[in-house]
């Protein structure tokens, strides 16, 4: 730790009690959230691992008229190292007993419950059944539906409108699950092949499934870890324990990142690789596609600016745009329409709304609802919330 390095976390404002912090948060996971005092935010940037402590004063007196002495420079690096914030042999550590314990808990255990919902089972369900409602039989010929990940009192109305669209869960043999992965990935895909856990009950895994998966494509679980807190299947199995109960079928868990969609918006080629495979394995099956992705993810709760309603708007309207080309099943015009609006970034979901938009040509989809929606907490923010189901012709 003579030349701290600190690693890629988040840094998220926050104002209390009068006070200006700065929330740290390793987007892995893996290290501790922490606040700090905003004035350290140039403290933070002078850890790029190439300066010595002494330096790192040197620099910070005489670039920012900053003093802060060694030996309080010393004690924030301390603090750093142990909430695992520190690129260095702590935090290997610490990946690596995370990794390990993740890898041999027999499913993967919820970890929203309790905080994003009830961890009660008798007040979850409660809970959704008043932003749901109770669902419908059903539609035999969906093959695919689009849902989003977000707590239950924001995605109510959209949820309750696309849930009719499932079909009747004896229908099936298999779900696959795909989900947004917003962290960081090598890889276009990354495989679970344990259980999904939440209050409710336990999403058994298609095993078979799985193990034909990871033979054709040899990389597919390489980066399963990522499940540990990738967060839009929990949404996407509570949805459906809500719809089905107890009876949903058996499942492949997979999440979707940001190297399906390489430098200059190439689509990776392992996108075409897992769908041409998936189409293989499940051409004898009965199999229903469940995608948990968002659009828009805009204004300052996602770190990015404020905008006006002219703003908002044309972010609508570029979402609508990627929605239509999604349920056309036309995976260049959405990529070509999910461009970055107003430096609001491009949809949030957008590599596996892509990989869906390849998975759904030949079938018919329709949007069952879209809402861009206020997102709760201290500072503004937009969700861009969509259902969609796609059927045999």
């Amino acid at each position: 730790m003579d030349r701290p390095k600190l690693r890629n976390v988040e840094r998220i404002p926050l104002s209390r009690d009068g006070e200006a912090l700065l929330v740290l948060r390793d987007p892995m996971g893996i290290g501790e959230t922490i606040a700090i005092d905003e004035d350290f935010a140039p403290v933070l940037d002078a850890f790029d691992g190439s300066r010595t402590l002494p330096q790192i004063r040197q620099s910070l007196m005489m670039g920012r008229g900053l003093d802060v002495t060694v030996l309080d420079l010393q004690a924030f690096v301390g603090d750093l190292e142990a909430a695992g914030l520190l690129d260095g042999d702590g935090f290997r550590q610490r990946w690596i007993d995370c990794h390990d314990a993740f890898m041999a808990a027999p499913t993967r255990a919820p970890t929203l419950a309790g905080t994003l919902y009830p961890a009660d089972a008798a007040l979850l369900r409660a809970a959704m059944h008043q932003a749901f409602g109770p669902t419908p039989a059903g539609d035999p010929g969906c093959r695919a539906v689009l849902l989003p990940h977000s707590p239950i009192d924001l995605v109510g109305p959209v949820v309750a409108t696309t849930l009719p669209a499932l079909p009747p869960p004896d229908s099936i043999d298999a779900v696959v699950l795909l989900g947004a992965d917003h962290h960081p990935g090598l890889l276009p895909f990354a495989l679970l092949d344990k259980p999904y856990e939440t209050p409710l009950g336990v999403l058994q895994c298609a095993q078979p499934l799985a193990d034909a998966l990871r033979r054709r494509i040899s990389w597919i679980d390489r980066e399963a870890i990522r499940h540990r807190t990738a967060h839009s299947l929990e949404w996407a199995a509570l949805y459906l324990q809500h719809a089905w109960g107890d009876r949903v079928p058996p499942c492949l868990p997979l999440i979707c990142g940001a190297a399906a969609i390489e430098g200059e918006s190439r689509v990776h080629d392992g996108v075409a690789e897992f769908v041409a495979v998936l189409d293989a394995l499940t051409e004898d099956a009965r199999v229903l596609v469940v995608v948990a992705a968002e659009l828009a993810h805009a204004g300052e709760a996602y770190g990015r600016k404020e905008l006006d309603d002219a703003g908002y708007a044309e972010i609508e309207a570029r979402d609508r745009g990627v929605l239509d080309a999604l349920v056309h099943g036309r995976p260049r015009e959405l990529l070509a329409r999910a461009d970055d609006r107003r430096g609001q970034g491009r949809p949030s979901g957008l590599p596996a709304l892509l990989v869906l938009a390849e998975l759904v040509t030949g079938l018919r989809g329709q949007v069952c609802a879209y809402s861009l929606a206020r997102v709760p907490g201290p500072t503004p923010g937009w969700a861009g919330l969509a259902g969609a189901g796609f059927r045999i012709r």
